[in-house]
């Protein structure tokens, strides 16, 4: 049996977890649900909109009110960010995803659910990342995983955070009837134009690649086609939090749009202005480019940086005959992953790493509910953002994208001596934890060797290296978390 399966497709099994008997079923069942989760008390996305609007609101105030005294602007503004929980919220994202990860009874399903959030990666703009990022990836992303991949698309598109991070609102069409009443009346200046944003990544990085062959005037007519999505703003009310997306159809350019050799909108077959958006997706999501595209992503995450051609064939086919049901891919991937047990081939992501070491070691540095809510939200919450500084320390914040492309999943990107240092700090850190845990601490040796015999094939060689020469603890925990077969799976 290869072990390395529940750390390949998941986080590991942890020490009082049982082994499965049949690991690729027990695997393949957990996409055909959605897992609930423990929100922690979180607020829904509308409301953290809400939040995110009126400190924004607020902002802008303080700007009029402090004009003449940074200082006092600047002392202002950060007890603003703290009133409404500017560092708590995102920590208590990092707690709900990372919870989620150890805990779930569907871990295979919260690994899939990080590939996702990771391709519809949102830039950080304007608070997204502290307010509406996790709420974005939970109530858009990981509610969308048991339908169609055209359908995730679709919603991944529309989302407020993705559209406000990618500046749809300000793409105006050049015949829309806002451009020709401005004409009107005489205050046209030629300064609205397209925001191209949106639509280049939805085709280069959302759904075909470049490899689709797609052209600058593709992304123009694309343009086009999503003018007027927008996030809904009022001059009392920063955002309409209760329905912060819209089209409005004032902003949309009305013409016929080309896409691919494809006319959308002619006279013969006319499609309403907002659901023309949705019929380039169904006709994106069809194309072999973008299953290719999608399933080599897939493959990469979960299999190897360089995954055979017959292994993204399969998982192509499952794709086309069940027209992009995602349960259906996300059990060929799994299948393929464990009928390729080739060892030490995928080199983990940061999160992924850490995430392992806790779920496999019986660790636990999530604060509860109760304790992570005692913040009074006038001072720092020092206790709570620790695992923001973690996840920052390891630079792989999951709400913290530093491009559209989100983070690069191959070995080279992680493997530099800057990025293994830090692993060596935490899993000093994890030395300490069990330090502290006396249960663990007393029988440190059979501890670790229980761990190591359920998630590593070759258990028999790690302890032998591990314990040979009465190596100091705290030498043995650093050396085993920084082993290949515990960066590579």
């Amino acid at each position: 049996m290869y072990k390395g399966f529940y750390r390949k497709i998941a986080f590991g099994l942890g020490l009082n977890e049982k082994t499965p008997s049949d690991p690729l079923s027990w695997a393949q069942s957990q996409f055909n649900k959605i897992p609930d989760i423990d929100l922690m008390g979180a607020p829904s996305l509308s409301e953290q909109i809400k939040l995110r609007s009126k400190m924004r609101e607020t902002e802008d105030n303080l700007t009029v009110k402090f004009k003449h005294s940074a200082v006092e602007y600047e002392e202002a503004r950060q007890k603003n960010w703290r009133k409404y929980g500017t560092d708590f919220y995102q920590s208590l994202e990092l707690h709900i995803r990372h919870k989620s990860a150890i805990s779930s009874s569907q871990p295979a399903f919260e690994r899939m659910f990080h590939f996702w959030t990771n391709h519809f990666a949102v830039i950080d703009a304007n608070g997204l990342k502290e307010h509406t990022i996790g709420p974005y990836q939970r109530e858009v992303i990981r509610k969308n995983l048991t339908g169609s991949f055209a359908n995730l698309v679709k919603q991944a598109t529309i989302g407020f955070a993705m559209l406000e991070s990618l500046d749809n609102g300000d793409s105006i069409g050049p015949n829309s009837n806002y451009v020709r009443q401005e004409k009107a009346g005489g205050y046209y200046k030629g300064d609205t134009a397209l925001n191209e944003n949106h639509a280049r990544e939805l085709l280069e990085l959302h759904t075909v690649s470049p490899d689709a062959g797609y052209t600058q005037q593709d992304v123009i007519e694309l343009s086009k086609v999503m003018s007027g999505w927008k996030t809904k703003y009022y001059k009392n009310d920063y955002v309409d939090w209760k329905n912060p997306v819209i089209f409005d159809s004032y902003y949309h350019e009305p013409k016929e749009k080309k896409i691919f050799g494809k006319i959308y909108n002619n006279k013969d077959t006319p499609i309403n202005a907002k659901d023309q958006l949705f019929a380039v997706i169904d006709d994106l999501c069809v194309r072999e480019d973008c299953r290719r595209f999608i399933t080599t992503k897939l493959c990469k995450y979960f299999i190897d940086d360089n995954p055979p051609q017959e292994i993204i064939e399969h998982v192509m086919n499952a794709w086309k005959k069940s027209d992009g049901d995602l349960p259906t891919i996300h059990k060929a991937v799994i299948e393929m992953a464990f009928r390729n047990p080739d060892y030490n081939k995928k080199y983990l992501m940061p999160e992924t790493w850490w995430l392992q070491v806790n779920k496999m070691m019986d660790l636990n540095f999530l604060l509860s509910e109760e304790s992570f809510w005692k913040h009074d939200f006038e001072s720092w919450p020092r206790a709570q953002f620790q695992i923001t500084e973690l996840m920052e320390d390891l630079g792989h914040h999951p709400f913290d994208f530093k491009q559209p492309n989100g983070y690069i999943d191959t070995e080279e990107e992680w493997i530099s001596p800057e990025m293994m240092i830090r692993r060596l700090v935490y899993a000093k850190h994890v030395y300490n934890y069990i330090k502290s845990e006396n249960t663990k601490n007393d029988v440190f040796e059979g501890y670790l060797t229980s761990i190591i015999d359920k998630n590593f094939d070759n258990a028999d060689e790690i302890t032998k290296d591990l314990f040979r020469d009465n190596n100091i603890k705290s030498n043995q925990i650093t050396t085993f978390l920084n082993r290949p077969e515990v960066l590579r799976v």
